[in-house]
């Protein structure tokens, strides 16, 4: 196991790695997303007698994937500020590894929202196969995934845990929990998350070069 971590450590950590597959991961979600065969066909596993598996109203779910996740990345942002500041007060600390996490936490959801609202995309609820109001819906916000987007930025931790792939791997798993929330309730198909996770990949793991 600790074979392992040290390998994908090395991998992460190397700047030609990280672009490739973030590159990579890219295009194949933005080639998904626009062949849509996939991501129709997965939909349908969701969509069931003409409801979605989800109930977006129910609120345990709500709370747990959707409001609750929200607030739980605020508050982690407005913590880190106040432990920092704290800190910085009996004497300046390195700023590297959290401001890095802060930078992910905000930049990421902000530039998602900027995308999803150029890019005009509908969501499956949008679709009357879906139950939607329109057979062929031409706007919407819907690609990338923003809800997920959050989630995502969490693969920050890795700097901020001392190059920790767990925490590359939690904030991985936290962004495909939301994201697969988000489409059993009819809100994204599979590529709108798909890529956010690759987009998040690129600038949480980006290498600082070295002077």
């Amino acid at each position: 196991m600790q074979i392992l971590q040290i390998a994908a450590r090395r991998i992460i950590e190397s700047r030609f790695a990280v672009f490739s597959m973030a590159l990579g991961g890219l295009t194949f979600s933005i080639w998904l997303h626009y062949e849509r065969h996939f991501d129709w066909n997965l939909q349908r596993y969701f969509f069931r007698d003409g409801q979605w598996l989800v109930n977006d109203k129910e609120p345990i779910g709500r709370f747990l994937f959707y409001t609750g996740p929200k607030a739980f990345l605020v508050i982690t942002g407005l913590c880190l500020l106040v432990r920092h500041a704290i800190r910085y007060r009996k004497g300046p600390p390195s700023p590297q590894p959290w401001i890095r996490f802060l930078i992910c936490l905000i930049a990421i959801p902000s530039l998602i929202s900027v995308a999803k609202a150029l890019t005009h995309e509908p969501c499956p609820q949008d679709f009357t196969i879906f139950a939607g109001p329109q057979a062929l819906p031409m706007n919407g916000q819907c690609f990338p995934a923003g809800h997920a987007s959050g989630g995502f930025a969490l693969i920050g931790l890795f700097w901020y845990w001392s190059a920790s792939v767990p925490g590359a791997l939690f904030g991985i798993f936290f962004g495909s929990a939301l994201g697969l929330y988000q489409m059993a309730k009819g809100a994204h198909f599979l590529s709108d998350t798909l890529v956010t996770c690759f987009f998040a990949w690129t600038i949480c793991l980006q290498k600082k070069k070295k002077k």
